[in-house]
């Protein structure tokens, strides 16, 4: 995956929500948690009271959705100043199945929680 026009950052991090945006929504409305849902969670992770240990152990123990959990932030110098770029071939973002990432959205945030 490579994602630009970020402008200047130190670094991103990326969530896959359960909703994809949905085109008839006001734009400021589109990435609000009512439209797009929260971290995608099939398996429901996020809930044990442990979850950041857990997820920081082991990348199998995150929610499927939370790739900041699983790979903390990008930083943006990887493929240029306003750029992102990562490579996963592991089975940890499946595109079939139950848990598939297919038909969701992608959220980009900083490390303040600050969206983009």
């Amino acid at each position: 995956v490579e994602l630009t026009g970020f402008g200047p950052t130190s670094a991103l991090l990326l969530r896959i929500n359960t909703f994809p945006l949905a085109e008839a929504t006001p734009t400021l409305q589109q990435c609000s948690r009512q439209s797009v849902g929260s971290t995608f969670d099939p398996f429901g992770r996020l809930a044990a009271a442990t979850y950041t240990v857990l997820c920081a152990q082991n990348r199998d123990n995150c929610a499927v959705g939370d790739l900041a959990g699983k790979y903390g932030a990008f930083p943006s110098s990887q493929c240029g100043p306003n750029c992102l770029s990562e490579v996963d071939s592991s089975s940890r973002l499946p595109l079939t199945g139950v848990s598939s990432l297919v038909g969701r959205s992608v959220a980009v945030y900083r490390a303040n929680g600050e969206g983009l």
